[in-house]
């Protein structure tokens, strides 16, 4: 129903079929160039009626799984498991590291639905259900030791146990370093900031390089000494290990002081991810008596991960971890690894300075953040501090990949998060996602269609336990027209059509014809542009010639100026009956009519529906003369007829 006032239109709308009892009542303001109305009215979950749906989630079939040799050297043993989610998985065999080859999935059996084929592919999601089965925590595997304190750099000897998967993987090798020094020689006056710091340049096991994780250097010049304070942490991966030719340690730290301390402490972890090992870490340093001394910015920590950390001081004395160790996680604390007090180097002479080693672990299940606090048995000068991160193995995916007649292509679609220790699914791609490549209707309804993922093991082993896959796809038709409709109500007829949904469309034009021949435009009516919801439109044509078949068709024209027919429809002629009639038209002050059979009242409305004269005719008159100029309908009591007249 749409009756108006002035510019102001109120249209209820009613659903058809099965939604016929749902309606919505709006307003807006009418467009002067294009005069009826459009109005969205519910969103509906009936798939049937979107330009927009999804097909699935499916599943692969059986004889469509396989192990896919084309990347990796790690097979998957039992692909065809990952046809369902139950307890049966597709896995690798345990002990083995580095990248699995695809599991691939095909065969998904997918039967496109009634809009199709006027559909194409808009995107494709895919699931996971995986799991690494074995997820151990950072664990020591050669002890804290305190090497002996040696002229320059070493060497030192550590020996860090083979490796022996299963019991022994993912190997990390740390060396943490504390220097003590002192003025230049010769002196350098006046004293400025770093011409006095030895700085370690290198560090090398078993003639591999060491990469440095942090390092920290003070010096409380300002207030007349030189004297530097220097902590150091350096790390070695699994690899680097296997590859070094002995155990030994040098450190290369090369500097001109007349008073010279190099302590250094080593410490061997398993189970450490040889990928991104260190995730974190922190320094701080203070001057003077600050006794306890506690690390000033807290890291936040990951479950099964574990802290490294040293203090180094440039008095004699010695550490403990203040609190028994508390990290600020509950039930986590810092053991101390070892404590240093090293003695000036010969020909060094004079000075002497003291460093403690420890770590703290923290099991799966735990996170929060950690922040040592050290005591130091003597009065402080000067401290500084470092701590990293050490994050365990983990295991994530290399490569993630649609699957088309077979083969894998498009871009990956791999994340960074890791494969968690309890069955979850992870979801690829999506509604606007096509993988970095193009998929047609025969693509997804190809035997070879589908997907394929390769794993990167750093533990013991992975499984997957199910592959599915859903299609995102859109209809391709400009407007998908559900009903187009047209009903004589008196005299008038009633047009009705509705759209599932709407595609870059502009207008509607309406077309009338007394001869299915020669059409005629009678009205104008704003499209959607975009919609995926169901509309209907309702155009009442208060001009169709009551005595004859009126044919109607629909011109649907798109914003780039394509456009496409519906129709023609047609709507049955009314009983003949005395025709009323009225003169002069256009009227200027009065109009009179003809054909009455009685004086009646009668209502004068608008071009807009809007009543704006009541009366009872005198001498079959009416007096029009307040009208504003434009376009107006007379009803008179007794008549189902409405006359059109202008008034000047």
């Amino acid at each position: 129903m749409i009756t108006c006032v002035s510019q102001l239109c109120e249209v209820t709308i009613r659903l058809k079929g099965i939604f016929q009892n749902l309606q919505s009542t709006v307003y807006f303001k009418k467009n002067m160039r294009k005069s009826l109305f459009l109005f969205s009215l519910i969103t509906l979950s009936f798939s049937s009626l979107y330009s927009q749906f999804t097909v699935g989630y499916n599943s692969p079939a059986g004889l469509g799984c396989s192990n896919d040799a084309s990347v990796g050297t790690i097979v998957w043993n039992s692909p065809n498991r990952v046809i369902s989610n139950n307890a049966s998985r597709c896995f690798t065999t345990a002990g083995q590291q580095g990248i699995t080859n695809y599991v691939k999935a095909t065969q998904f059996g997918f039967v496109l639905p009634a809009p199709c084929p006027s559909c194409i592919v808009t995107g494709v999601e895919t699931q996971v259900d995986r799991r690494s089965a074995v997820q151990p925590d950072v664990a020591i595997l050669n002890a804290w030791q305190a090497l002996p304190v040696l002229p320059l750099g070493g060497p030192y000897n550590f020996a860090v146990t083979a490796a022996a998967p299963p019991a022994i993987m993912n190997r990390a090798l740390i060396v943490v370093i504390g220097i003590e020094n002192g003025p230049s020689t010769p002196a350098i006056i006046p004293p400025t900031a770093g011409n006095d710091s030895r700085d370690v340049i290198s560090v090398t096991y078993g003639g591999v390089p060491m990469i440095q994780a942090c390092e920290v250097a003070f010096s409380n010049v300002l207030s007349g000494t030189t004297f530097w304070a220097r902590n150091e942490i350096w790390f070695l991966n699994d690899a680097g290990i296997t590859a070094a030719v002995g155990n030994q340690i040098v450190v290369n730290a090369p500097g001109n002081s007349n008073e010279f301390v190099q302590m250094v402490s080593a410490v061997a972890f398993q189970n450490v991810d040889q990928i991104a090992p260190i995730f974190d870490f922190r320094t701080d340093t203070v001057v003077g008596n600050i006794n306890p001394f506690p690390l000033g910015n807290p890291a936040p920590m990951i479950e099964g991960s574990c802290a490294v950390t040293a203090v180094v001081c440039g008095n004699n004395g010695s550490y403990v971890f203040n609190g028994g160790g508390a990290s600020g996680i509950p039930g986590v604390n810092f053991v101390e690894g070892t404590d240093q007090n090293g003695s000036t180097i010969p020909v060094y002479g004079g000075s002497s300075a003291t460093m403690m080693c420890g770590n703290a672990i923290v099991p799966d299940g735990t996170s929060g953040s950690v922040a040592p606090t050290y005591q130091f048995s003597a009065a402080p000068n000067r401290q500084v501090i470092s701590m990293i991160c050490v994050q365990r193995a983990r295991d994530f995916d290399n490569d993630v990949r649609l699957v088309k007649a077979g083969v894998a292509t498009g871009t990956s679609q791999a994340v960074g998060t890791t494969w968690p220790d309890q069955d979850a699914y992870q979801t690829y791609g999506g509604p606007a996602n096509l993988w970095g490549t193009t998929v047609s209707l025969a693509d997804v309804t190809n035997v070879g269609f589908g997907f394929a993922v390769s794993a990167r093991v750093q533990n013991q082993q992975v499984e997957i336990d199910h592959m599915q896959v859903r299609l995102h796809l859109v209809s391709t038709l400009p407007v998908e027209l559900v009903d187009f409709n047209g009903v004589r109500i008196d005299r008038e007829i009633k047009l009705t059509w509705t759209t599932a949904s709407e595609v870059n469309n502009d207008y509607y034009e309406l077309h009338r014809s007394s001869d299915a021949l020669d059409y005629t435009l009678i009205n104008t009516i704003d499209g959607a542009g975009n919609s995926n919801n169901l509309l209907e439109y309702i155009y009442n044509d208060m001009d169709a010639p009551v005595d004859v078949t009126n044919y109607y068709k629909i011109k649907q024209v798109d914003f780039d100026g394509n456009y496409k027919w519906y129709g023609p429809i047609s709507v049955e002629p009314g009983e003949k009956e005395n025709q009323l009639s009225l003169y002069p038209n256009p009227a200027t002050s009065t109009i009179t009519v003809t054909n009455l059979e009685t004086i009646n009242d009668f209502v004068i409305y608008n071009s807009m529906g809007a009543v704006v004269k009541t009366g009872k005719m005198e001498n079959d008159q009416i007096d029009v003369d307040e009208l504003i100029p434009g376009t107006y309908y007379l009803s008179v009591a007794d008549s189902d007829q409405k006359i059109k007249f202008m008034k000047f």
